[in-house]
């Protein structure tokens, strides 16, 4: 359930099925390089591992892409009952070329640290994320980029909803869900 934050942790904190999804701090750099593993590096950052200085700086970018209405809505995700940073969550909104009717594509990408894997994590986070985004931005459609090989993801999108749809240039598995405000869908 969302829940406007006005403190240091950002514009929106959805909240629910035991995790909250918050925008990071610079006090989340030292959880976030640790969460780390070569998983995420190979699936999510194409090979780069997360420097300090350099994600300190994603960091603050993320955070003024919140306050300036810019096209990347990064939250972390944490533990409901610890606060502890266990993954992330991004939805990267696409819009549509001018002069056409196509809706708001909206890539969501998510990663979870290593000891919260197999729990559902992902799949919660994505949930959150997708209840929000159209209440947020209105009908969109959520899409999933996983590379054929990524077995867990390619659970994620199945136990989400998402449909696949096509191969991209790159080799990816392009899974798409539409997504409508709650008052839409009556």
């Amino acid at each position: 359930m969302p829940a406007e934050d006005d403190d240091a942790d950002g514009p929106v904190v959805l909240e629910g099925a035991g995790v909250v999804l918050r925008c990071l701090r610079p006090d989340d750099l030292a959880a976030h390089i640790a969460g780390e593993d070569d998983d995420t590096v190979r699936w999510l950052t194409e090979g780069h591992r997360s420097e300090p200085v350099r994600t300190a700086a994603w960091i603050l970018e993320n955070r003024r892409e919140w306050a300036t209405g810019g096209p990347r809505r990064h939250l972390g995700i944490c533990d409901a009952g610890s606060g502890v940073l266990i993954g992330g969550v991004e939805a990267h909104l696409e819009p549509p070329p001018l002069g056409t009717d196509r809706p708001l594509r909206v890539n969501v990408s998510y990663a979870v640290f290593p000891g919260w894997r197999g729990r559902g994590v992902a799949a919660r986070a994505v949930e959150l994320i997708c209840g929000w985004l159209p209440e947020a931005f209105g009908p969109c459609v959520a899409v999933l980029r996983i590379a054929p090989e990524n077995a867990r993801s390619l659970r994620v999108a199945a136990a989400c909803g998402f449909t696949p749809q096509r191969t991209t240039g790159d080799g990816l598995l392009e899974h798409e869900r539409s997504l409508r405000p709650r008052a839409e869908e009556r």
